[in-house]
């Protein structure tokens, strides 16, 4: 079986990068293969669960210039994957190319770039971005594969760069297992995500405040963690709804949430993919989302198991929630539709990622 070792910059992060790659890891493991977890920073503490025959290791840069460090990463990097014989590693951030790229120039490691955003999204600082850049194009160069997780970023990523390595959609999986589901009598909507621009909570809000007025005993919880927590506590507290907002800290009990809700609404600025709507399906959740840039409408089937309202449209946002708290008749027909859409099941999935560790010489089936 092939040595593969998933590279992270801090396993013990809780987005969603790092659950998926925990997932589609552990499920490999059972499969037989050889996996390895590797961080720049810190790596002893992973926020999810890891099976113990998985090996972690990390390169303890943590508190150090990742910028004046590169060739001293490089080098750790290749060391590492020679000492461990490693077939092929596994970039679940596409920036990470920046050190996988040269540091396996020469040898008969195989890098897959993992491409979580948005191909035009920005993200962080503008070093950051710029790093971000330099790595797609390193990776569209030297990597073997690439993997996006909508059409729409494989279309962005042809059109804007000369690929030689193949590029390739993988939807992220679903981790959850379809056994519970809400019976939607909840008088609870549910968001969740990092506090943070992107996900557009900013936005969510004003919308909510439009709902409240209409129906003062539903309730809005808000499940995550983030840099913006304090300005959207006081965005609340302005638009006086702060007795039917709930601010939830990141947790790592999220089922008991989805069960106990009755519609999910994402309100992003933009999108890698939108995983939380997997997760809000496999519980049996209508979906309401802004139709960002990529990912919702990969997902969900508008007006089947979900609606999709333009992007940016608050008052969109507001109608759509409406619809779905005062037909209850809606609400329950797309959630169950959400809930048998097998697209997003982790068996399938890792069968695709399966197929990417045949022999260059092979056949994919």
């Amino acid at each position: 079986m092939k040595s593969i070792c998933f590279f992270s910059g801090n396993v013990d992060m809780s987005g969603g990068t790092e659950r998926v790659s925990f997932d589609i890891a552990n499920a490999l493991c059972d499969r037989g293969y050889k996996i390895r977890f590797l961080s720049l920073d810190n790596g002893k503490n992973p926020f999810y669960f890891l099976k113990e025959e998985i090996p972690l290791h990390s390169l303890h840069l943590e508190g150090k210039s990742k910028k004046w460090n590169i060739i001293s990463i490089i080098k750790s990097l290749r060391l590492f994957l020679k000492e461990h014989n490693i077939d092929y590693i596994i970039d679940i951030d596409i920036i990470l190319s920046i050190y996988s790229i040269p540091a396996t120039l020469n040898l008969p490691t195989e890098v897959i770039s993992w491409e979580h955003f948005n191909y035009f999204a920005k993200v962080g600082t503008t070093r950051q971005n710029l790093e971000r850049q330099m790595a797609r194009y390193l990776a569209s160069r030297r990597a073997k594969i690439i993997i996006t997780l909508t059409d729409k970023d494989r279309d962005y990523y042809l059109e804007n760069l000369n690929c030689k390595a193949e590029v390739i959609t993988m939807f992220n999986p679903s981790s959850i297992k379809k056994s519970q589901r809400s019976n939607l009598q909840k008088k609870v909507i549910i968001a969740v995500g990092r506090l943070t621009y992107q996900k557009g909570f900013d936005l969510l809000l004003p919308a909510w405040e439009v709902v409240k007025r209409e129906n003062s005993d539903w309730i809005l919880k808000i499940i995550g963690s983030g840099e913006d927590e304090q300005m959207l506590k006081d965005m609340a507290v302005e638009l006086n709804i702060q007795d039917s907002v709930e601010f939830i800290p990141n947790t790592k009990g999220i089922e008991k949430y989805y069960l106990n809700a009755s519609i999910y609404v994402m309100s992003s600025r933009f999108e890698g993919f939108g995983l939380v709507l997997t997760e809000a399906k496999a519980f049996g959740l209508p979906l309401v989302s802004f139709d960002c840039d990529c990912g919702p409408s990969d997902i969900i089937r508008d007006n089947i198991d979900g609606i999709l309202v333009e992007e940016n449209d608050i008052g969109g946002l507001s109608k759509a929630m409406l619809d779905l708290i005062q037909h209850s008749d809606k609400r329950v027909a797309m959630g169950e539709e959400g809930f048998l859409d097998n697209r997003f099941e982790l068996n399938g999935i890792v069968d695709k990622w399966e197929n990417l560790f045949i022999s260059s010489d092979g056949e994919r089936k």
